[in-house]
């Protein structure tokens, strides 16, 4: 037994009670997190063979005796001011403090029952055991009244609920008793009577508001906490940093949670604080941030040092690095509209010039300059320092353009406008002509009209590595119509790689709020506000907590369809695997989609359901697949000779469109990587003087011989992931080989080379399914070749490296 924490513990409880109840509440519910907050210790009676909460339950009680010890301290102090003690009375409000606190933590709820306990021993043991005589009726009624009122509303209404409202329920209280005790004190003066030794009214109120956190003892110390929050305020002047952060642990707002009135000097404070040490600041706003009552003083600091930051903005670097420096500002939901209207245009626009500094080519720079440039439209009705801070942005935009221009003539005399890294394709929301994403506009049809049959499945889009999911997902919500939001969910994001569940669906519930605030804000007419997930909730359970919250958002959804767009969904079953969730998210996904009239789940990946584990094909069940593959022709072409369309005309000849279309297969990923190489071998020809410039220049068939040993190079990552990873076995690897080498082979000539027909007719159905391989008829049997010829490049080059 810790005895210090006991005993200090202990005779400080009162004083928790008084000023950090809620604190002292979450302390309690945290030792059993999976029951409801105000838990018994009836309904935690299966706890008690946990060593560690017996200890805690055990330390907890001892501290409530401990406080008792205050009652007898208070009678004598009593005692020695002259007043009559009568012990007797005093030793039964120590009976009635432990009775009342040990049946409330039995039979109510931990935390309430120590508090009620405190709260009844101090005031009867005090208030009946110290007594003097009183001569007016009508103050002894106002005095019995009130104090009845604020005992009774106090202790059963507020100790426990502190957290829904103490001001209110105190207030309440204290008014229902003054209107007995007046009532009761009239009638007393009327009949005459003058009553001598009773339960000392004053001494009775005075003890039990004490105890009880009441809102009159509260405006009595409120003077004191202004004072010591304006010297907290004006000590910059005087002190240093490190002293300043000292006397910033000391301020009345993190040790009083039932501070309702305003803190003078507390936003200057905060401000000083933030602009001394960033780490700092931040914590101390977060604290206040979460005060009952002065939360407001947070934002409003945080509002204000956003845009002092964005007023100092002196460079389209620092611009760019505003979105990051104000991370915190998506995260917060106490802002007004217009201030969080405001603060969220400022860091869309900074986010586009930071995209717009890390681009591939100083067209698509110009594009994303001008995106921004685009997004202060809804700014422009803005006053005061909103107004200094558009003007100053945008002369930093306009000049940071003017430069690119410059360099574009310069550098890339055939603008690099190819996303040939394999990044994914975002929506350009200005300008659909310069977004080099092309094609899949049937599937887009065909998933529209999956969502809007009667019968409800599971989407499930499959395609291989680099096909172009992830850009389609998030091309959705341009392509679906107004009637349907989709958020598309990145399972292979940190976020939801935590150590438990409930981090993983706070990320989940955060991800689908921010989607479906971009989207609604991009392409929506009709405002939609996604509700808060309850963070408590979810530490005890957070399958139902995750449900309830899908209520409410199916509820704000209204008529329109939420299309929660799950892509590398093969992530949860790592997690599953991991243990840190467990199969019940998939049943979670099931009954989304039978049972929600409202939200739909599409699944994205590269495994088919029968090649995860079992409980995947038990639980999603009714699955409809939509595949996506190479381009269309015709979209391919495009992709090819106008990705923009601000790219120049007649770039390639005609055979040079040909050949990439032959040796990618119209594959997406691998046409951006051949001309977004070709593209940069032309420049560098032209920069030499060695080719004209456009549009007189021609990009010839022959300088794809130049760049397709540099694709295999930088494109190792796809190519290695194809060959080590989705063949699937060693004899599938051989049969690569042999295609490679041989361009083709008929279904007897496989054969000859394995003695294993069932083997190899499993390798060839898994290399076909993940089309790697394709096959024709050709009479009773069949012809296989790889379906991408510069996939082949890459088998011959890795058989010849060995």
């Amino acid at each position: 037994m810790n005895w210090r924490k006991l005993i200090l513990g202990g005779l400080l409880l009162p004083l928790r009670l008084y000023f950090q109840p809620t604190a002292f509440a979450d302390e309690v519910a945290a030792l059993a997190p999976e029951l409801r907050r105000d838990y018994s210790l009836w309904q935690a009676r299966h706890k008690w063979r946990d060593a560690e909460f017996s200890r805690a339950i055990v330390l907890l009680y001892g501290q409530f005796l401990i406080s008792l010890l205050w009652i007898p301290v208070i009678a004598l102090i009593f005692e020695g001011l002259g007043f009559r003690v009568d012990w007797t009375y005093v030793a039964f409000g120590v009976a009635f403090g432990v009775a009342g606190g040990v049946a409330g933590g039995v039979a109510g709820g931990v935390a309430g029952g120590v508090a009620f306990g405190v709260a009844l021993g101090v005031a009867f043991g005090v208030a009946f055991g110290v007594t003097f005589g009183v001569t007016a009726g009508v103050v002894i009624g106002v005095a019995e009244g009130v104090v009845f009122g604020v005992a009774f509303g106090v202790a059963v209404g507020v100790v426990r609920g502190l957290a829904e409202g103490v001001a209110l329920s105190v207030m309440r209280a204290v008014a229902l008793g003054v209107v007995l005790g007046v009532g009761r004190g009239f009638l007393g003066g009327a009949m005459g009577g003058v009553v001598g030794d009773i339960v000392g009214g004053v001494a009775f109120s005075v003890a039990f508001i004490v105890s009880s956190l009441s809102v009159l003892t509260h405006l009595l110390i409120y003077p004191t906490q202004v004072l010591l929050s304006v010297l907290g305020w004006l000590a910059k002047r005087f002190v240093s940093k490190g002293v300043q952060q000292k006397i910033w642990r000391f301020m009345p707002i993190r040790w009083d949670e039932i501070i309702f009135l305003p803190l003078p000097g507390l936003e200057g404070q905060l401000t000083q604080l933030y602009d001394e040490d960033v780490e700092f600041g931040m914590n101390a706003i977060d604290e206040v941030a979460h005060h009952q009552f002065r939360w407001p003083a947070a934002y409003r600091v945080l509002a204000n040092t956003a845009l002092d930051e964005a007023r100092l903005v002196e460079s389209v670097a620092t611009l760019a690095n505003y979105k990051t420096a104000q991370v915190w500002l998506d995260e917060r939901e106490g802002w007004d509209d217009e201030t969080q209207r405001c603060l969220r245009q400022l860091r869309a626009i900074s986010d586009e010039v930071a995209g717009a500094l890390l681009a591939d080519s100083s067209l698509t720079k110009l594009r994303r300059l001008s995106d921004a440039q685009g997004l202060f439209e809804l700014l422009q009705r803005s006053s005061g320092r909103m107004r200094e801070i558009v003007a100053k942005w945008e002369s930093l935009i306009t000049e940071e353009q003017r430069a690119t221009e410059a360099e574009q003539q310069g550098s890339e005399p055939i603008p690099q406008v190819y996303v040939k890294g394999g990044k994914v394709i975002h929506p350009n929301d200005l300008n659909e002509a310069d977004n080099p994403f092309k094609g899949r506009t049937a599937l887009a049809r065909q998933l529209e009209e999956t969502l809007g049959a009667a019968e409800r499945a599971t989407l499930l889009l499959l395609g291989t590595r680099r096909v172009g999911k992830s850009s389609l997902l998030l091309h959705l919500p341009r392509r679906l119509g107004h009637a349907i939001i989709p958020a598309f969910i990145n399972l292979q994001d940190e976020k939801f790689g935590g150590k438990d569940e409930a981090n993983f669906f706070i990320g989940f519930a955060d991800a689908i709020g921010e989607q479906v605030r971009r989207n609604v804000e991009r392409y929506q007419r009709d405002p939609l506000r996604v509700p808060l997930l309850e963070r408590e909730s979810l530490r005890r359970d957070p399958y139902p907590a995750f449900g309830k919250w899908l209520d409410a958002v199916e509820r704000a959804l209204g008529k329109r369809t939420l299309l929660l767009c799950l892509d590398e969904f093969e992530h949860l079953e790592e997690s599953i695997a991991a243990g840190r969730m467990d199969t019940r998210v998939l049943d979670l996904l099931r009954n989304i989609i039978q049972y929600r009239r409202r939200i739909t789940v599409l699944l994205s990946g590269v495994h088919y359901l029968d090649e995860l584990p079992p409980h995947w094909a038990s639980a999603l069940v009714n699955t409809q697949i939509l595949s996506i593959s190479f381009l269309d022709e015709p979209d391919a072409r495009e992709l090819i000779v106008q990705p923009v369309r601000s790219f120049p005309p007649d770039i390639y000849e005609a055979e040079t469109v040909e050949r990439i279309l032959a040796l990618t297969h119209c594959q997406p990923y691998l046409i951006q990587l051949l001309c977004g190489l070709l593209v940069e071998h032309c420049n560098r020809l032209i920069l030499k003087g060695e080719r004209p410039r456009p549009p007189a220049v021609s990009i010839p068939p022959t300088d794809l011989d130049e760049v397709i040993p540099l694709a295999l190079q930088q494109g190792e990552a796809y190519f290695s992931d194809l060959w080590k990873s989705r063949t699937g076995s060693d004899l599938a690897r051989r049969v690569l080989e042999r295609l490679a080498f041989n361009e083709s082979a008929t279904s007897e000539e496989l054969k000859a080379m394995a003695n294993d027909d069932e083997g190899l007719r499993a390798a060839l159905d898994g290399l076909r399914r993940r089309e790697i391989v394709k096959r024709e008829a050709e009479g009773s049997s069949y012809r296989y070749c790889i379906t991408v010829p510069l996939v082949a490049h890459y088998v011959r080059k890795v058989r010849e490296a060995i």
